[in-house]
């Protein structure tokens, strides 16, 4: 194959465009459903029970609801 080279610097930006394009998306779907992003590591603690411990070093308790029992 001759004539064939590549554009790195476009490539990249194609690459950032789609990146910005797909988590950008997932932050819309997190607001428009009311869901909250945590930064960290998750442990299942219990039933319908996570521990995060955050990237400050903070830990926190969540308690699950069962989605049927949101209105």
């Amino acid at each position: 194959m001759t004539g064939v080279t590549l554009n790195l610097p476009q490539m990249m930006k194609a690459k950032e465009t789609a990146v910005k394009s797909l988590t950008g998306g997932i932050a819309h779907l997190f607001k428009s459903n009311k869901v909250t992003h945590i930064r960290g590591h998750g442990k299942i603690t219990g039933a319908n029970e996570v521990t995060a411990l955050k990237e400050d070093g903070t830990q926190v308790i969540y308690l699950l609801v069962p989605a049927t029992c949101i209105k």
